[in-house]
């Protein structure tokens, strides 16, 4: 895929397994069905996020969500931002690879602390990431200062 002019950045590991962003934490790359993989955190864990630009840029994640089967999340960004996973999935029968904007990438790393709740009587799976976007393309919201 070629970028749509701001210079976006797919991390996707969801058919090949392959993860370049560093994760640390109670984090497991499981292939969880045939050639389909995530990041399953039974647990708290980190992703660094590396945004090349001198500018922020908004960042989305995508994620497994299915009825009540995975844990909602939350994510702790280092300016002090909290940003809520609802993985509940009551429209599409099934599970699916779902995307949420969670906030921005500041320029250089970013690291995101990632807290499911992990109450084993309500969740059955753990909260499973499958990629990180950067992309700044039709959001109009934050966008390289030398543009404006």
């Amino acid at each position: 895929m070629g970028s749509w002019g701001e210079g976006d950045e797919c991390y996707s590991w969801f058919h090949t397994g392959q993860v370049t962003l560093d994760y640390k934490g109670v984090a497991v790359l499981k292939e969880f069905s045939p050639d389909k993989f995530a990041i399953e955190f039974h647990g708290e864990g980190t992703i660094t996020v590396v945004n090349h630009k001198p500018y922020e840029i908004p960042m989305y994640i995508g994620f497994m969500a299915f009825l009540k089967n995975y844990p909602p999340t939350r994510l702790y960004f280092e300016d002090g931002t909290v940003e809520l996973i609802n993985t509940l999935n009551a429209h599409v029968p099934g599970h699916i690879n779902r995307m949420q904007r969670v906030g921005v990438a500041k320029p250089g790393k970013n690291i995101i602390r990632i807290q499911p709740n992990m109450d084993k009587k309500l969740y059955l799976l753990p909260f499973r990431l499958t990629k990180v976007v950067l992309c700044n393309a039709g959001t109009y919201e934050v966008v390289n200062p030398a543009l404006n």
